[in-house]
């Protein structure tokens, strides 16, 4: 089964193969239960190191929208692809990071990721919600 996800200028999109539009990927879920001003980052997870590479940070300014096979959420980025920010030594155990999508839990990474956007104060700024 084809699962991906594909990252426009101002938005995030799951598509998941029309035999089995009635049963959605997991991707194509946790798009759709993401919320006005959300935070979401992109990232590689470098398993042997236990690093996360963090290479863009974005907050959810538009509702979830679908478009054939495609389930879209608007996403405004702030983009770190020159000089990605590093945590390293994440042995804590969570599984689901070297996957495509899913919610963070260690309170390490989402406080850098907070630290992050309040450094870069203005660089992301909220649009009205459409």
């Amino acid at each position: 089964m084809s699962r991906k996800i594909d990252l426009k200028e101002e938005e995030i999109c799951t598509d998941w193969p029309k035999e089995h539009q009635d049963t959605p990927t997991y991707s194509h879920e946790c798009i759709k239960r993401m919320h006005l001003e959300d935070i979401i980052f992109l990232k590689i997870f470098d398993i042997k190191s236990q690093t996360l590479n963090i290479y863009a940070i974005g907050m959810v300014n538009d509702k979830y929208r679908e478009d054939g096979t495609e389930g879209c959420i608007g996403v405004k980025w702030l983009w770190l692809t020159e000089n990605p920010e590093k945590i390293s030594d994440l042995r804590d155990g969570f599984v689901c990071r070297n996957t495509t999508i899913y919610e963070e839990i260690n309170p390490r990474v989402i406080n850098k990721i907070i630290t992050i956007l309040s450094a870069k104060r203005g660089t992301i700024q909220q649009q009205p919600y459409k």
